[in-house]
């Protein structure tokens, strides 16, 4: 009994292991080609699915979102994963599912086999979408400059700026995806200015105490002391900083030999003299020597045409600025323009556009014009130059004074004249509101248009 007893254990385990071996070989012989039932990838089912058709069934699945919500310094934007070039990688996660198996195949019957969605990107297309946003998402890093608020130079501190870290931002976008979160946080990296305020604070300390330059310039026992604003008025400002302008210091000159009663003869040592004492920051006594001077005085008066009297307060400061800048209409102090409340010789109208016809036919809605005593400057144009200017750069105060000294010529009876060649300096009377004709933009008359107006005037 005991013997065949052991007998018929020995059979059953044979046959038991007979029949597991021979479903392991069946299920193994049913699945070689497919995938099991508990087949996934990600969360998608795929089983039961031959290999040789697997790669053509991931292409049909959704197995990435259309699109991904990025930020970027806070701001977000969603991105199309096809516009980016970011799809499945069907290759590899058919490879995977082969892979995956258990080497006993029966147990793949009861287990899920999971395969994670594996991605491939066109680098081609995603480097211009990573480009496109690293253009539309950035700062740029601000300089520090020194500014000048009435008399009082400072430093406005520099700013760092930002933009997109490419390589980085396709790191973070494709472990976003390979953990199937729609959100990735894409990193920056940090723009420095060239100029910082602790670089430039050596020009800020060289400006004050050039400013405090004693400047004194005598005649005939009269002396006149130039006041720290005054001084302060002779520099304008240049990338970060502030340079002298010879222009403005001869101006200024030319200003205290009219308060004297006197044309100034050594008017180009006197501003050379000046600049070197404030770039040395010494004190400076300088004795002005009279010269002859044929003087004649025009009167203006200023007002608005539809436009809000707000607006008339700039335009008599920018009016001072350029009937008293040396390089101007002024021809050093022989032609005095001087404001006054009626009795004027010529009036400046800041008008609207819509205005500007009624002055009569030769203006328009589109420019500045003049028409007998009136030097009419288009609103439009005052505010926003034109577009030839602006095209080549130009600044709007710059276009100011071009405005001003262009419509102020045609008082002067002087008409439209060309550009005299390609890259020289326009005239003042040429029409650079419309085109430069090759020329360079130039807000003041040429030496040349300078001397016709002396001729004209008898000086």
């Amino acid at each position: 009994m005991r013997l065949l007893g052991k007998k018929t254990f020995r059979r059953a385990a044979l046959g038991a292991a007979l029949l597991f071996a021979l479903l392991n070989g069946a299920v193994f012989v049913l699945y070689q080609q497919k995938t099991y039932p508990n087949t996934l990838v990600g969360s998608t089912r795929i089983g039961g699915i031959g290999f040789a058709g697997l790669p053509d069934k991931i292409t049909g699945l959704s197995l990435l979102p259309a699109d991904v919500t990025v930020s970027i310094q806070g701001k977000s934007e969603r991105v199309s994963l096809a516009q980016a070039g970011i799809t499945a990688d069907k290759d590899k996660i058919t490879r995977q599912a082969r892979a995956r198996r258990s080497w006993l195949p029966i147990l793949n019957l009861f287990s899920k086999q999971t395969v994670p969605v594996f991605i491939t990107t066109d680098s081609t297309r995603l480097d211009a979408e990573l480009t496109r946003l690293q253009a539309k998402h950035h700062k740029a890093a601000r300089d520090a400059r020194i500014a000048l608020k009435g008399t009082s130079f400072s430093i406005v501190d520099h700013q760092n700026g930002y933009e997109l870290d490419v390589p980085a931002a396709k790191t973070a976008l494709m472990t976003a995806l390979e953990k199937s979160q729609t959100t990735a946080t894409l990193p920056t990296k940090t723009l420095e200015p060239k100029q910082t305020t602790a670089r430039l604070t050596p020009a800020l300390q060289d400006l004050q105490t050039r400013q405090k330059t004693a400047v004194t310039y005598t005649y005939a026992g009269k002396q006149r002391t130039m006041t720290a604003a005054e001084i302060t008025a002779w520099f304008e400002p240049k990338g970060t900083s502030y340079v002298l302008s010879e222009a403005k210091i001869r101006s200024s000159i030319i200003g205290v030999g009219i308060g004297l009663g006197i044309g100034i003869k050594n008017l180009d040592r006197a501003a050379s003299e000046t600049s070197k004492a404030l770039t040395a920051k010494k004190s400076l006594s300088f004795a002005l020597e009279r010269a002859p001077l044929k003087q004649k005085t025009f009167t203006y008066c200023t007002t608005v045409r539809g436009v809000p009297a707000s607006h008339l307060t700039g335009l008599i400061s920018k009016l001072a600025a350029v009937f008293g800048d040396s390089r101007g209409w002024g021809l050093d102090g022989q032609v005095v323009l001087k404001r006054v409340g009626s009795g004027c010789d010529f009036t400046v109208w800041l008008t609207a556009a819509n205005q500007m016809p009624a002055f009569g036919a030769i203006c328009d809605a589109n420019w500045s014009c003049r028409v007998g005593p009136n030097v009419v400057i288009n609103f439009d144009r005052w505010q926003g130059a034109s577009a030839a200017w602006n095209k080549k750069g130009g600044s709007l105060d710059d276009y100011r004074s071009m405005v001003i000294n262009h419509e102020t010529g045609h008082w002067f009876e002087f008409g439209h004249v060309n550009c005299s060649g390609s890259g020289q300096l326009a005239p003042v009377m040429q029409q650079q509101s419309i085109d430069l004709q090759g020329c360079k933009f130039n807000p003041w008359p040429l030496p040349s248009e300078r001397a016709n107006l002396k001729r004209s005037l008898g000086l």
